[in-house]
């Protein structure tokens, strides 16, 4: 993100925005607090024009494409954390899935 994107919209921007409310949404109704250990799985939705038989074969594999880790990693801690500096360690691992989501494990 840039200064620019306050005045200029941006699709990646307003991605952003919403995965960071959805994020704070369901950290806050649950209740989670970080501890000093984080592992986290991104499953990556696989693209709507690939034929079944490579979304099967795809189907848990790593994922290889942006966006990358780090900046997925970035995104999740700034929704769920005011302060980062609270996780000392963190493993993170991207996938292709048919079912997009993302687990945590403290």
């Amino acid at each position: 993100m840039t200064k620019r994107d306050r005045w200029v919209i941006r699709p990646a921007t307003t991605r952003y925005w919403a995965y960071r409310a959805v994020i704070q949404a369901h950290m806050n109704k649950n209740g989670w607090t970080v501890g000093t250990k984080l592992t986290i799985t991104f499953y990556i939705p696989m693209a709507k024009t690939w034929s079944q038989k490579k979304k099967d074969i795809m189907n848990k594999m790593f994922h290889d494409q942006v966006p990358d880790t780090d900046n997925l990693i970035k995104a999740f801690l700034d929704s769920t954390l005011s302060q980062d500096k609270k996780v000392a360690e963190i493993h993170a691992y991207k996938f292709w899935s048919v079912t997009p989501s993302i687990e945590i494990e403290l």
